[in-house]
């Protein structure tokens, strides 16, 4: 939980930075968390200074961050209504966020933060903060192309790997 309701500093950056992650090996990653927050004041106000979190990835141990995730005002906030009181979310204030960590699966080790920037509005929550990676089947490497369900009575999905270039349609034959 990020304080910012009592932090009444202007513009503080806090981080909270995680353990480092090597992606190497997986076809896909990403950052997945949930969140809940509330605003002091309405969204719509015009004018008024937020409350801001941010996801940053370093590639360099934290010397320099890379912004992958950016909100703050009405893009932040779960809580339907401004809050003058201590937010504390209940159970429909939550929403799941993601970010595509795919581009860095060949960058050695990574390290994710979460940055708040504080401009004394309410509280922000962090919850059920995961690394989640996919490899591709070893067979749709090897053949370039995975069907699935295999067998099948219905719909099928088609996979390739990987992706081609200017694909505009695949015929069937039944």
């Amino acid at each position: 939980m990020i304080n910012n309701f009592n932090y009444t500093a202007h513009g503080q950056q806090d981080y909270l930075r995680l353990p480092t992650v090597n992606l190497g090996g997986t076809d896909s990653a990403f950052f997945s968390f949930n969140v809940a927050a509330a605003i002091f004041t309405d969204t719509a106000a015009t004018n008024n200074s937020w409350d801001t979190l941010e996801v940053l990835l370093s590639t360099d141990c934290g010397l320099s961050y890379t912004s992958l995730y950016k909100k703050w005002g009405a893009t932040l906030v779960t809580h339907a209504n401004a809050d003058i009181s201590f937010f504390v979310p209940s159970a429909i204030d939550w929403r799941k966020d993601s970010v595509n960590l795919t581009p860095y699966i060949n960058s050695g080790n990574i390290l994710l933060a979460f940055r708040n920037i504080t401009e004394n509005k309410n509280n922000i929550y962090l919850d059920d903060v995961n690394v989640l990676t996919l490899t591709i089947n070893p067979n749709l490497k090897a053949a370039g192309f995975l069907v699935t369900p295999n067998p099948a009575t219905s719909n099928i999905q088609v996979q390739f790997y990987p992706n081609p270039f200017g694909l505009r349609g695949i015929g069937c034959i039944i």
